[in-house]
């Protein structure tokens, strides 16, 4: 591991003294008729034990605070690697050097919300499994979701059962395992719930995929009853990950996901 510093905008020493290593992100140019931008993707997975001891330099005064009041090691580990995540997506879509000027607080729902003095503030999409933390940073007039799993056969059952007649179908169109496509189907689907600000409290054949569009290195995936959005899902070493976004926005992921989103520290779970 490299003993160097996460590399925002004009870094200082005395900011945060994790190693970059444990963060890698991209920026994801989004067209559309009269509209372009952009989103920041990034993913993290430093240890607990260096994200306890350095929490200090990347967490606000008010989630300290938060922090202080949670009473179990793995939602202390959950809480911090979602902060952690977030603060460095942040710092790269906002140009922001110090990352402690940055809060992301929850909503009544449990949304993050991101508190920033400076405008405009963007929208964020979180997500995490087996050590891994993910984050997108998006404007506020182009929704966007995203999820993260890491595929595990103890959970192909379950997931094999959320799952509708129609997508069964496309399952014996897909080469792929099923462990891979259900898995795929999932965070698709846990993506769009974050879009629309349901999580997983509605009936998750609301969410039923139609249409399922392989690419080289990237699946596109479109909704029954959500016509307006599209799922983008790929690989993180060992792991899916779906970003849900308008569906006429043109993304291109084959241009970003290998040559310049640096995965090799993600290519297995962390405890």
């Amino acid at each position: 591991m490299k003993d160097s510093l996460l590399n925002v905008p004009s870094p200082s020493a005395h900011l945060i003294s994790i190693p970059k290593d444990y963060f890698s992100g991209v920026q994801i140019p989004l067209r559309r008729s009269g509209w372009s931008g952009s989103s920041f993707l990034g993913f993290a997975s430093p240890p607990f034990s260096i994200l306890n001891s350095n929490r200090h330099q990347y967490l606000h005064l008010s989630e300290l605070k938060y922090f202080d009041q949670i009473p179990y090691e793995r939602a202390k580990h959950q809480y911090l690697l979602s902060r952690y995540t977030a603060k460095c997506t942040l710092a790269h879509y906002l140009k922001e050097v110090d990352i402690k000027a940055i809060a992301v607080v929850k909503g009544i729902f449990r949304q993050p919300l991101v508190n920033y003095t400076k405008h405009p503030i963007p929208n964020i999409s979180l997500a995490h499994t087996e050590g891994i933390g993910a984050c997108i940073i998006f404007s506020r007039e182009h929704p966007m979701g995203l999820d993260l799993e890491f595929p595990k056969n103890e959970s192909l059952e379950s997931i094999a059962q959320t799952t509708t007649p129609n997508e069964k179908i496309l399952r014996t169109e897909s080469l792929e395992s099923d462990l891979s496509f259900y898995t795929r189907i999932w965070t698709a689907k846990e993506a769009l719930s974050k879009v629309l600000g349901t999580g997983l409290t509605t009936p998750l054949h609301v969410y039923e995929i139609n249409q399922l569009v392989v690419k080289k290195d990237y699946t596109i995936s479109y909704f029954k009853n959500f016509t307006q959005y599209k799922a983008i899902s790929f690989w993180v070493g060992q792991f899916i990950c779906s970003i849900v976004l308008p569906k006429m926005t043109e993304c291109y992921p084959s241009t970003w996901i290998f040559d310049r989103l640096n995965i090799s520290n993600f290519e297995q779970p962390r405890s």
